[in-house]
């Protein structure tokens, strides 16, 4: 999936920048955005994408996961442009809104210089707050969805919700205001009937034509940037609102436990790594005699459980980080040795199961009887050969005996 995206993405933005590098759109502050958005999308993909890409398909590894100083100057960089991106566009339908309006002043609000200064105070708040990924964010981390990530939980908790406001919800608001706002300026152009700096010439038609493209080219893209963006931001909304909430054994770490050491131990799932023929490892002999370097050896998951446990049969299957309470270092078990680890319902898992199975005695008789009447068990030949009759008309009925309450009796001065 990653090289589909890859691909299309280049091939997109490299045509917008051969589109907006022309001489007629040159001067349009418009296109100025989109040409800088176009850049930036270039720069995202082959700093962000690309490094995935190469490791999926070539299993060329990523250095920033392993690198301090990458992983932090990548993310500064990524979070940075990704925000310009995004408010580019936002600028660009505030362009389209003022050279849209009938009023003159507004009109004239519209250039390269304004443009220009608005780009560097993007670029220069953007910066600004994505610095302390520089601080938050670390390589070779344990116990994280990536090597990459924010050290600590209040990092963590900033950037998600940096993200989904800065990034994509207040852009995203201000494209979709904004627009109605053109789209308002341009129904009150047309009902004029005159182009918005009064002249007729062809020069102007032709402006005019450019200026319609350049405001459809926006809608069509700020409606794909909301449509797609906006389900990330939710899911960093959900992360950071469910960080400190108590979950359901549903939603927690999956226990796992293990029997291939002759007992049972449980652990629950950090993370996955690569398959037990290629998940690679350091092995500590046993030998006094070995020291140093000899005192260890890199070997594979697979060939580690066949000289001290049994041969793998499905040495393909990727590998499962099994944690135990504090441990921090990785514990690397192949998914063919631990199942989940089977455990007590909790109360509202043990009402969920009492809801779903516990039938009412009306229910249960009209369903009982409704599988009387479908089946026609009084039309059945084998039924009848067999000579079983079975009553259509009610289900068997027994007398009920009820017994009278117990009587307490209480006796003084004896038992």
């Amino acid at each position: 999936m990653s090289i589909i995206i890859l691909v299309l993405g280049v091939i997109g933005n490299l045509l917008n920048c051969l589109v907006f590098v022309q001489r007629p759109l040159r001067s349009k502050p418009c296109a100025i955005c989109f040409l800088a958005a176009s850049i930036l999308n270039l720069i995202i993909i082959f700093s962000g994408i690309l490094p995935r890409a190469l490791q999926s398909f070539f299993m060329i590894p990523d250095q920033t996961e392993t690198v301090s100083v990458l992983c932090k100057l990548r993310l500064v960089i990524l979070f940075t442009i990704r925000t310009i991106s995004s408010w580019l566009i936002a600028l660009a339908t505030v362009d389209r809104y003022l050279i849209s309006s009938p009023n003159v002043n507004r009109r004239q609000m519209s250039n390269l210089k304004n443009i220009y200064l608005s780009i560097l105070i993007i670029s220069i708040i953007s910066l600004l707050v994505w610095v302390e990924a520089g601080y938050c964010f670390d390589a070779n981390l344990i116990g994280t969805p990536q090597k990459c990530y924010a050290k600590s939980d209040v990092c963590r908790i900033f950037n998600d919700l940096a993200q989904s406001l800065i990034t994509h919800i207040i852009p995203s608001t201000v494209m979709l205001i904004i627009g109605l706002f053109t789209i308002r300026n341009v129904r009150q152009v047309r009902r004029i009937g005159s182009f918005p700096n009064g002249m007729s010439t062809t020069n102007a038609v032709r402006n005019r034509k450019n200026e319609r493209s350049l405001t459809l080219m926006l809608f069509a893209q700020v409606i794909l940037l909301t449509l797609l963006t906006l389900p990330q931001a939710g899911q960093k909304f959900y992360l950071t609102y469910t960080f400190y909430y108590t979950k359901s054994s549903s939603q927690r770490a999956l226990e796992i436990e293990t029997m291939h050491t002759g007992s049972i131990i449980l652990y629950r799932i950090r993370g996955f790594g690569r398959s037990a023929d290629q998940l690679m490892f350091c092995s500590v002999k046993d030998d006094e005699e070995a020291v140093g370097a000899a005192a260890s050896e890199e070997i594979s998951i697979a060939d580690y459980f066949t000289q001290n446990f049994r041969k793998l049969m499905y040495p393909y299957l990727p590998c499962i980080d099994a944690m135990k309470e504090s441990q921090k270092k990785p514990n690397w078990l192949s998914m063919e040795v631990v199942r989940h680890a089977l455990k007590s319902l909790e109360k509202q898992q043990q009402g969920l199961v009492s809801r779903n199975t516990i039938i009412k005695p009306g229910q249960h008789y009209d369903e009982i009887m409704n599988i009387v009447y479908n089946n026609q068990f009084t039309r059945d030949p084998y039924l009848k050969e067999l000579n079983i009759h079975v009553d259509e008309q009610g289900m068997l009925q027994t007398k009920r005996h009820v017994l009278s309450p117990p009587e307490i009796l209480y006796h003084r001065g004896g038992t």
